[in-house]
């Protein structure tokens, strides 16, 4: 293979791993002047990384095959006239059999949803070894779901405001539709002011913006003029719509702080008519108050959620853990058929564990879909953020990071193939420490609360006992509707050297579209190649990001990938966004490799943050080229000009000149292969979010208050007022008015 060219192809199943170990020896550090760049990755012609999905899918042929099946019996014989009931009896088959052959096994599920009470766990005895592959996949043209959730069966009418309920005694903070086919329709969970996707309607209601946090200075270890335990908040007020204060006393408060969010739970809350004063409970005033990141609060914008009292649009719901009762307000009445909302019960669904002398090898999920979780922690704990899903401060032994429904820890040679992750209350699958050579390719991640994919550890340990994760390929998948509850991103990179990020598609993100490293972790992602991905639509719900975005990372390189279409409101939020950026170079970044990238219809192109650490001076970034863009090519300090430093290199050219331009956009995204499995997904678009032409931003009603409504645009005048109006002659759908009274 040519060390001058990134080029994957996949003759059988048992190539794509070779093929991929050779290519990544052609990257080995980042560069850190401009003619290393263009020795290891010369600029003379562009292919797309291809994978032969379909001598994958021939390859997908065990020797011996255990059937499962919804119908099934586990004291059957496990064949295809006799299928097993459970994967807990289908695992036991497994290790008889691996005592018996060291051919490859299949365990194949028929179609169907099996309903999980517990996490299925593997262990070393339930892998195989260098010669042996064990599959868990489903039956070929179906469909098997491994569910977290419990399906609700009947529901009673409440005669108020269209609410209806059922008793429960699960807890969760997140709720499912059986069927969900278009983004942005996940059932809310009640909130207030009323938050439409993406983002609030001014011309409605604005987004509260916290005005001041009142501390008690020199309570906490560190203390400074700018924390303290927290004895209360104050909030910008906003008109009540007929709440009483006491509507509010046990729900939450999610402030939105830049990049990152606080949950804070309640226990009292007042209002003199134009503040809101607030008092978090005694773990949340510590947390909060000792741990404030950003100093004084800045404008932050917040909202209310969790109360019976907020619900009041179509699919809002309420869960009262004391009662054990859900209050929900269906979109159709067809949604108050037995089994067509889903409340999940489990965190997670797959555990994949071995240990550092002995990891779990060659398991390979094909086909499979991973769906209805939910993570109670921040119900009892509240949420204190950091970056990308991994909470700084919080008080639980485990931890505070979002939790992963599939998790992967001490494996070898793990893949996912075609497989979907969708419905998740958490992040979906973690690749974490100790795991090499993971091949994740062709999966959809869909609809996920925090983090759609995550490689690697972040804690200091993972680094200095040599715990990373090394070797993953990333290639085919899909990501779009992500971080809906968390500062989640499309896919996170920490402690994961020789990771390869290839031909993705990532849409409709709350943070960043891909995130390598994190704060307060010096040298933490080496030797990563993020090549040919697609990113649009991110930082819908954060600021201080960007599409492709680094934080201590080192030996990150960046080549040909397309950015477009970032979500840039300045004005429409009670704080002004800042740094949208397509690509974001973060505190103690070096050695990094910007080259042949494509940044369009986006305001702020590229951004050096060099306050930061000296060897911020090694970045190279050469050649960029953009389009429609607001260019911003930047540094934090405006002493620190970007063309007198070192070995800085910006080189912008001219789109319509370029011949680059044009096949950047070509191949960067799904190989044809990957388009062609998520052809219907893809066909998905957000009845929220629309791009419409002059960067205008447009939001499309799905709730009561604007029934009768077509659509309207939000935009920000020549004086810098707020205004809405409407705009006939746009061609979205869905086009007709809705019936009186009915709301999309």
């Amino acid at each position: 293979m040519s060390k001058n060219r990134f080029f994957v192809k996949g003759a059988a199943f048992v190539s794509i791993l070779f093929l991929y170990q050779n290519c990544s020896n052609t990257f080995t550090t980042g560069a850190n002047s401009q003619a290393e760049s263009a020795s290891r990755f010369p600029s003379q012609s562009l292919e797309q990384p291809a994978l032969d999905s379909q001598s994958i899918l021939n390859s997908l042929q065990p020797d011996a095959k255990i059937y499962v099946s919804t119908s099934g019996n586990d004291l059957s014989s496990g064949k295809i006239e006799a299928p097993l009931r459970t994967l807990e009896e289908a695992q036991k088959r497994v290790r008889l059999a691996k005592q018996k052959t060291a051919s490859s096994i299949g365990v194949i599920l028929r179609g169907g949803t099996y309903s999980l009470t517990q996490p299925l766990r593997f262990g070393v005895e339930d892998g195989g070894g260098d010669n042996q592959k064990i599959y868990y996949m489903s039956y070929p043209g179906e469909k098997a779901i491994l569910s977290g959730g419990t399906p609700v069966m009947s529901w009673i009418a409440t005669g108020v405001r269209g609410i209806y309920l059922t008793e429960t005694p699960l807890k969760f903070r997140q709720l499912y539709l059986k069927s969900s086919d278009t983004i942005g329709t996940r059932p809310q969970r009640a909130r207030w002011p009323t938050e439409y996707h993406p983002a609030n309607l001014p011309a409605y209601k604005p987004e509260l913006q916290v005005l001041s946090y009142q501390h008690q200075l020199g309570t906490c270890a560190n203390s400074t003029a700018d924390n303290g335990i927290l004895s209360s908040l104050k909030l910008k007020a906003a008109p009540l719509d007929g709440l009483s204060p006491v509507a509010f006393a046990g729900s939450e408060l999610v402030i939105l702080k830049a990049h990152t969010q606080t949950r804070l739970q309640m226990s009292v809350v007042s209002s003199n008519g134009t503040e809101i004063t607030v008092v978090p409970d005694q773990s949340g005033a510590s947390l909060e108050g000792c741990n404030n990141f950003f100093g004084a609060a800045r404008a932050f914008r917040a909202y209310f959620e969790n109360s019976l009292d907020f619900v009041r649009n179509r699919q809002d719901w309420f869960l009262n853990r004391g009662a054990q009762t859900l209050y929900y307000i269906p979109k159709s009445p067809e949604q108050l058929a037995p089994g067509q909302v889903i409340m999940p019960r489990l965190e997670e669904l797959l555990i994949i564990a071995g240990t550092d002398a002995n990891p779990v090898r060659s398991l390979v999920f094909s086909g499979l879909e991973f769906r209805h979780t939910t993570w109670n922690l921040p119900s009892s704990d509240g949420y204190f953020g950091g970056q990308a899903g991994h909470g700084n401060f919080c008080k639980s032994p485990e931890g505070c990071q979002v939790k992963a429904s599939i998790q992967v820890k001490n494996a070898d040679r793990p893949i996912f193939f075609q497989n979907t992750f969708a419905q998740i209350g958490g992040t979906a699958l973690k690749i974490g420490t100790g795991v090499s050579s993971a091949l994740i390719l062709e999966n959809l991640f869909e609809q996920i609360s925090g983090t759609g994919l995550e490689l690697g550890g972040v804690s200091s340990d993972v680094y200095t006992n040599q715990k990373e994760s090394r070797g993953a390929y990333i290639f085919g998948n899909l990501f779009q509707d992500i971080g809906l509850d968390y500062d989640g991103v499309g896919i996170f990179v920490g402690y994961a050297p020789d990771t390869v990020i290839a031909s993705n598609k990532i849409r409709y993100v709350g943070y960043t579209g891909i995130n390598v490293g994190v704060a307060n972790a010096k040298n933490l992602s080496q030797n990563v190649l993020v090549k040919q991905n697609e990113i649009s639509e991110f930082m819908l719900t954060y600021d201080d990001g960007g599409a492709l975005y680094t934080y201590e990372g080192r030996g990150v390189s960046f080549i040909e990938n397309y950015v477009h279409d970032g979500y840039s409101d300045r004005g429409l939020r009670a704080q002004a966004p800042f740094m949208h950026m397509g690509i974001y170079l973060d505190g103690f970044s070096n050695h990094i490799t910007c080259e042949r990238n494509v940044i369009a219809n986006l305001a702020e192109g590229l951004f050096l943050q060099t306050a930061k650490g000296a060897e911020a001076n090694n970045s190279v970034v050469a050649p960029l080229l953009l389009k429609d863009v607001d260019v911003r090519i930047t540094t934090e300090s405006a002493v620190m000009e970007v063309a007198g430093r070192t070995n800085n290199i910006i080189e912008i050219q001219n789109p319509s000149n370029s011949s680059v331009y044009s096949s950047v956009i070509s191949f960067a995204g799904l190989p044809k292969s990957s388009s062609a499995q998520w052809s219907r997904q893809l066909d998905r678009a957000p009845k929220g979010f629309f791009r419409v032409r002059n960067k205008e931003a447009l939001y499309f009603s799905d709730g009561e208050q604007f029934c009768g409504y077509n659509e309207f645009s939000v935009y920000q005048n020549a004086s810098g007022n707020l205004s809405t109006r409407l705009i006939p002659e746009l061609e979205t759908e869905p086009k007709t008015q809705p019936n009186a009274g009915v709301c999309r």
